[in-house]
């Protein structure tokens, strides 16, 4: 039996775009793998450890912010790395990250720092996935998975899947030369893409009291 560990590192506790995506992974996953979900933002930094050796998989699932980690998967990792008493050299582990920038690749430097903490905990660093128009799972959560807009992203999540399912398949854990780490977004235009956020910046400055013109205030520029 093959157990894998998900830990979702997005801050929010409800209508997370990370959570989706680790639902779409665990749809994709074998049917005869377990799988346990761990989720960041309910823990204090020190007080989540988990028992690393009772499992095959880990994968770190979260939305970039400001080119890295959220601060509380950030100060987890930290914490893990100190207090850890039992680690796993055959834990293989992989990233899923989704970030609100079109192109997916910005997701890069984030996987790294995964791939780092992988080294210094000595897990097997396999790679992993980096979706840019990521909040767009959203709106199109119910539409087919092979649906035009959905098939880029749903073809790289499978692609990660079964590269689970081969590492697994070859019964030990298999370090590659180089991790498979691949980027894509949705099938949605530029031009909507950045006409849509503009809309949803300028209708949460209402919400919130302000005109639109005080979105451009630089109020810390020397």
């Amino acid at each position: 039996m093959k157990k894998v560990l998900m830990i979702n590192g997005s801050p929010k506790r409800s209508k997370s775009s990370t959570g989706e995506y680790i639902h779409l992974i665990q749809k994709l996953l074998p049917s005869d793998w377990v799988y346990e979900t761990i989720e960041i933002g309910r823990y204090k930094k020190g007080d989540l450890l988990p028992a690393f050796n009772e499992y095959s998989i880990m994968v770190f699932a979260f939305p970039l912010y400001v080119d890295a980690a959220p601060g509380i998967l950030t100060a987890w990792m930290e914490a893990v790395e100190k207090k850890a008493r039992v680690s796993n050299p055959d834990l293989n582990v992989w990233g899923l990250l989704q970030c609100g920038f079109y192109e997916g690749t910005q997701n890069g430097p984030a996987l790294d720092i995964i791939g780092n903490f992988c080294r210094r905990m000595g897990f097997i660093w396999q790679g992993g996935a980096g979706i840019g128009t990521g909040a767009m799972i959203q709106a199109v959560k119910d539409a087919p998975l092979e649906a035009g807009i959905r098939k880029s992203v749903t073809s790289l999540l499978k692609n990660m899947v079964h590269e689970m399912v081969g590492v697994m398949a070859d019964s030990m854990s298999l370090e590659k030369e180089a991790p498979a780490i691949g980027f894509t977004q949705y099938s949605f235009p530029w031009f909507l893409y950045r006409m849509g956020g503009q809309m949803g910046w300028n209708k949460e400055a209402r919400k919130n009291g302000l005109k639109r013109r005080e979105l451009y205030a630089r109020p810390y520029l020397v």
